[in-house]
């Protein structure tokens, strides 16, 4: 089994919830539940994501963004940073399913979700990246993600015995696209970068095997086919 599927088996992705959010602008809404990670994917329109410390990410209608770290932030309308800010428990108080807010302005449609992991102090969650974002184009979702989209919002608009499975398991599955997405474009460092050769992502999968060895440069050199000099240059 590859790294990836191995982690995300351990993790063991086991609740998660969406919305689908009707905003007008100005609007500005925080996220920050402790251990809840969130998804938010852009129906229509577009919006500005704040995550503290990273700079602003504007999204457009077809993006995903995934905090997988369940790192506090902000989303808002594009210049709505001095609107009113609302946190997304007190939206979700009010309503199941469909949720509208916001002014009289300019529309944008979101669904938003959350996610608890089983095994929320693992390890490599700390080597995720802070945001995952997969974008969109000509505004409209990637083929593979659009399909996930409908069937999630189906659970969210009919819900009936066994949704909060359903759409676990879904969320399971679009995490782990989003995050083999990440593995693949991206040039941010952590161990999804590294997947993404063939011989660190090899030694990776040594080490997780076997964690208790008393792995060494040399050692994991070998497993990796590779001179020492070689392995740590790409390894770092």
């Amino acid at each position: 089994m590859d790294v990836l599927s191995s982690l995300l088996r351990e993790m063991r992705l086991e609740r998660a919830g969406y919305r689908r959010l009707e905003l007008r602008a100005p609007w500005r809404i925080s996220f920050h539940q402790r251990g809840m990670r969130g998804v938010h994917i852009v129906v229509q329109g577009r919006c500005e994501m704040a995550l503290d410390g990273a700079p602003t990410r504007v999204l457009e209608s077809g993006d995903l963004v995934i905090a997988p770290r369940a790192d506090a932030h902000v989303l808002y309308s594009v210049g709505g940073q001095r609107a009113p800010l609302t946190p997304v428990s007190e939206l979700a108080g009010r309503t199941a399913g469909h949720i509208q807010a916001g002014g009289r302005g300019e529309e944008t449609v979101i669904v938003c979700g959350a996610f608890l992991f089983h095994e929320a102090d693992h390890p490599a969650l700390a080597g995720l990246p802070r945001a995952v974002h997969v974008p969109g184009a000509a505004g409209r979702a990637p083929g593979w993600l659009a399909a996930y989209v409908e069937a999630l919002m189906s659970e969210v608009v009919d819900g009936g015995s066994g949704s909060e499975v359903v759409m676990a398991r879904l969320t399971e599955a679009l995490v782990a696209r989003a995050l083999r997405f990440h593995a693949e474009q991206a040039d941010e460092p952590g161990w999804l970068r590294g997947l993404r050769d063939p011989h660190v992502a090899k030694s990776l999968a040594a080490l997780h095997d076997d964690l208790k060895r008393p792995w060494t440069l040399a050692s994991l050199a070998r497993t990796a086919d590779l001179s020492r000099a070689a392995f740590a240059a790409r390894f770092a």
